[in-house]
């Protein structure tokens, strides 16, 4: 494993990553009430910022780790099959939390398209970006 390549390329699935999800949120965030209604209020949400962010970060770094460890050179094929498998393991989650949150199905559903997005978009960078020792 090239630890250099892994480094980098966590950094730049994290960018991309994020950006995608904040898009999300941005473009959204307003399809999801049942979600809002769970939030932190604006002041809660400013001094627990960074802990998102790191929260972000560490699941990025195990994806791109596991990404590294499984990397056999195929290409952004490699990589979208890679982020759809990791994108449904992160709606199936999303899917358990409507079991027991006061959820919105609709809104659910979205949450889970969005996360098979934007991790896709990640294994398709990882596999760009990521390069074998």
């Amino acid at each position: 494993m090239n630890i250099k390549s892994l480094m980098i390329t966590t950094i730049i699935v994290y960018i991309v990553m994020s950006i995608l999800g904040l898009g999300f949120e941005y473009f959204m965030g307003d399809q999801f009430a049942s979600f809002n209604a769970l939030k932190r209020d604006a002041a809660g949400l400013e001094t627990h910022m960074h802990w998102m962010f790191l929260g972000y970060f560490l699941v990025t770094a195990v994806f791109c780790y596991l990404y590294a460890q499984n990397h056999e050179g195929k290409g952004w094929k490699e990589g979208l099959r890679f982020g759809l498998i990791i994108g449904l393991l992160f709606a199936a989650m999303d899917f358990t939390l409507y079991s027991f949150l006061p959820l919105n199905f609709t809104e659910t559903l979205k949450m889970m398209g969005m996360d098979v997005v934007i991790y896709v978009a990640g294994g398709i960078t990882a596999s760009l970006v990521y390069k074998s020792a």
